[in-house]
């Protein structure tokens, strides 16, 4: 029964940050938009899944603002990454791991739609460069490449702190099914709040899905790892579950509204 119960609460507490993770990443992430419009002199207003921004814009300044996105994901997640290994304790920790990969996963995602998706950032500044066909086909397998190292990384990380597979299940599967169904009914939310064209509705519900799938394929990799057991401290998953409640609150009813910025 006590193990039972140890798996409950690692379901929540991994689910719940991740959540946690997943919406400050996105909502960071097109906050970058907003301050890199600010450089070039445009003022916008930010939303959960995008930026608008006022009155028109030379090329430059769109290929300046779409672009910092996927570097500043990227970027943070990368020097994120290095100090989750040592930041914090418990769910803290696991909090630093879940945002460090998943904004890692919002660069390389857009890397990986690019082809496919011109209402992305990396698709729109390809569009924007008029780049060629190699440079999209590259995109892609740079995006390819970059969830499976993203997999291998989670199951470096949760082997270390897992006992069984039951425990494996706990703290990566089912919270990212869970988690990323929480994702996608909190964007759902937000866009029938504004007014978006179906190509973006389609990209928005898309890098939802997308937002941590690298996860799953952890199991690629998992059997391969063999690292000492690390005890991760986790407790009651109470404040992970209000954070993340709080913060779905403030993205649906807050930010769903639209923020000005400049």
């Amino acid at each position: 029964m006590e193990d039972r119960l140890d798996r409950r609460a690692l379901f929540w507490t991994s689910t719940s940050t991740l959540v946690l993770a997943a919406l400050l990443a996105t909502v960071l992430h097109e906050a970058s938009h907003a301050v890199a419009g600010l450089v070039v002199g445009r003022t916008s207003t930010l939303y959960p899944f995008q930026v608008v921004f006022d009155g028109s814009a030379t090329t430059g300044q769109e290929v300046a603002t779409a672009a910092t996105g996927p570097a500043f994901s990227l970027v943070s997640g990368l020097v994120l990454l290095a100090v989750s290994r040592t930041w914090g304790h418990g769910w803290v920790r696991l909090l630093w791991t879940w945002l460090s990969l998943v904004s890692i996963q919002n660069g390389v995602g857009y890397l990986l739609i690019a082809p496919l998706a011109p209402a992305g950032d990396t698709g729109r500044v390809l569009a924007l460069t008029g780049a060629p066909g190699w440079v999209s086909a590259l995109s892609l397998v740079a995006g390819v490449v970059g969830t499976l190292a993203l997999s291998w990384v989670l199951a470096t990380r949760v082997v270390r702190w897992t006992r069984d597979p039951d425990e494996l299940r706990a703290i990566v599967i089912f919270p990212w099914l869970a988690a990323t169904g929480t994702v996608v009914v909190v964007q759902l939310l937000v866009l029938l709040q504004v007014d978006a064209g179906a190509d973006v509705v389609v990209t928005v519900l898309a890098a939802a899905v997308a937002v941590a799938i690298f996860a799953p394929m952890f199991s690629f990799f998992y059997r391969r790892v063999d690292v000492p057991h690390e005890d991760l401290g986790l407790g009651p998953p109470r404040v992970p579950l209000v954070l993340a409640a709080v913060a779905v609150l403030l993205v649906v009813l807050v930010v769903a509204r639209g923020v000005p910025v400049g």
